[in-house]
């Protein structure tokens, strides 16, 4: 999994970063216990909570990972609304409790709360948000183009969402992991009081389609 380095955590080098490349954000969560990451790169951590933006290099196309902390993240959300592509903010989503809470930020909607959307769309934000933190998905997965349907229309409910979330599921397991629910449970040994999470809705949308594919949450 790469991570950008992104040097120092001046305003100026922040404003470089919108330049030089493409943000997408890609989660905003809880660090569990067993995870560290830099903080834009520095050498401080990103603290209790932090965002993880997908970066696109606009001059090679390479895609990378970048963690930010609340405040750090926070800045770079509002400088990008200066900028012809501004970040769209995400509500926050504690792995541990389940709860979300609306951004205190002041990115693009959807920053709210998920406490409205539809049921459906609030469990495959969850699934979504644990498919991120618990297994190793490549920079520039299509995973964040579920999100972005999601979050663009939270109460629309799409037929092709839950079964894109599956396949990609699929196809990053390894060997020792059958589902992503294999994967959750490999946090829950630094976690231990972390949420049962059985995508209940999910499964239900996955065997009413016309041809139920393999689950693998």
């Amino acid at each position: 999994m790469a991570t950008l380095s992104t040097g120092s955590r001046n305003d100026a080098r922040k404003h470089a970063l919108l330049r030089d490349y493409q943000l997408k954000t890609a989660q905003h969560t809880r660090l569990l216990d067993g995870r560290k990451y830099p903080c834009c790169g520095c050498n401080r951590s990103v603290g209790k909570d932090f965002y993880m933006f997908e970066a696109t290099s606009r001059a090679t196309k390479a895609h990378s990972f970048m963690y930010a902390g609340e405040d750090c993240a926070q800045t770079i959300i509002q400088f990008s609304a200066s900028t012809s592509t501004p970040l769209v903010d995400l509500p926050y989503f504690d792995p541990l409790t389940g709860a979300s809470r609306t951004s205190r930020g002041s990115g693009t909607r959807p920053g709210g709360s998920v406490a409205k959307w539809a049921p459906l769309n609030r469990e495959l934000f969850y699934a979504i948000n644990l498919t991120f933190l618990a297994m190793k998905l490549k920079p520039g997965s299509t995973l964040s183009k579920v999100l972005e349907t999601i979050t663009t229309n939270p109460s629309q409910v799409r037929p092709t969402t839950a079964p894109a979330l599956n396949t990609i599921i699929e196809r990053n397991l390894d060997s020792t992991h059958g589902s992503l629910t294999d994967y959750v449970n490999d946090l829950r040994v630094r976690n231990p009081t972390m949420k049962q999470y059985p995508f209940t809705l999910i499964r239900g949308a996955l065997k009413n389609l016309s041809t139920p594919p393999i689950d693998y949450l």
